[in-house]
């Protein structure tokens, strides 16, 4: 949330930011200097009103960091809000950009990099086209790719190339 914030202090447009969910940084954040950026900040939101909340944003913002003890696994979030119709942005931290690439919904910038997030926020902010292209593209590509169905099918294959027992037949008797 810090890298976002420095970012769009370097944004020379207003900017609305919606931070969904609580967390030891909430206090922080309803403190922060964010420039021309107004901060909104949406605590106790059940999972089943996520919807909502990301179909009102232009842009999701998954500025992950990994740490020594901790990468990003999936980002969740990225695919939740592409279902929405809203593009992404991803720090290149674990597997973000992998769900990015392959959803074809977004950009990417290197993590802690908040000017080039800033870029990447100011490139989508200028072009409505854009924006519109990563959000069609995105959702086919997540129904495409991590939709359950997916999943399961990758997870099956994978068992049955793992154990080939049990991809056999059973015997007819």
């Amino acid at each position: 949330m810090r890298d976002l914030i420095d970012a769009v202090k370097q944004l020379d447009y207003p900017t609305r930011l919606l931070f969904v969910g609580g967390g030891p940084l909430a206090e922080w954040l309803r403190r922060a200097d964010a420039g021309l950026a107004e901060i909104e900040l949406r605590t106790a939101i059940d999972a089943d009103q996520m919807p909502a909340h990301y179909a009102e944003m232009d842009v999701l913002v998954l500025p992950s960091r990994t740490t020594a003890t901790w990468a990003e696994q999936f980002g969740k979030s990225l695919c939740e809000a592409l279902l929405c119709g809203t593009p992404v942005i991803g720090s290149i931290s674990g597997e973000i950009p992998w769900v990015i690439e392959t959803s074809g919904g977004g950009l990417t910038f290197p993590e802690g990099d908040a000017e080039a997030l800033a870029r990447q926020l100011t490139r989508l902010h200028g072009d409505t086209q854009l924006r519109t292209d990563f959000a069609s593209v995105g959702r086919k590509g997540v129904v495409e790719h991590f939709a359950p169905r997916v999943a399961a099918k990758a997870l099956d294959t994978l068992i049955r190339t793992a154990v080939p027992e049990l991809g056999r037949q059973p015997d007819a008797r």
